[in-house]
């Protein structure tokens, strides 16, 4: 993924890798359309870390992020995807 990202490969947008925002590390992150992309894999199926990952979602979103999430599966078999949907949200914004 970040090989279709990195260096404003999408559409002119920066993401950066392991973005630091509040207290938190995002996987990937564009400060121009506020959002944050979370790759998540299998262990992220497990109850404890649904939760978590809700909670951290929760606390992102009051900070006027927007976060999207996938799993690698989509990453390895469906980046095309990842890559509508962050289109879409910036279409969206009008950005």
């Amino acid at each position: 993924m970040w090989q279709r990202l990195r260096a404003a490969r999408l559409d002119g947008h920066r993401f950066r890798r392991q973005h630091p925002i509040g207290r938190y590390f995002a996987d990937f992150a564009c400060d121009r359309l506020r959002l944050i992309l979370e790759i998540d894999g299998g262990v992220h199926d497990r109850d404890d870390v649904i939760l978590r990952d809700h909670l951290r979602q929760l606390e992102l979103e009051s900070l006027g992020w927007t976060v999207l999430r996938f799993s690698n599966e989509d990453v390895l078999t469906r980046p095309e995807r990842i890559l509508t949907a962050i289109r879409e949200h910036a279409r969206e914004l009008g950005v």
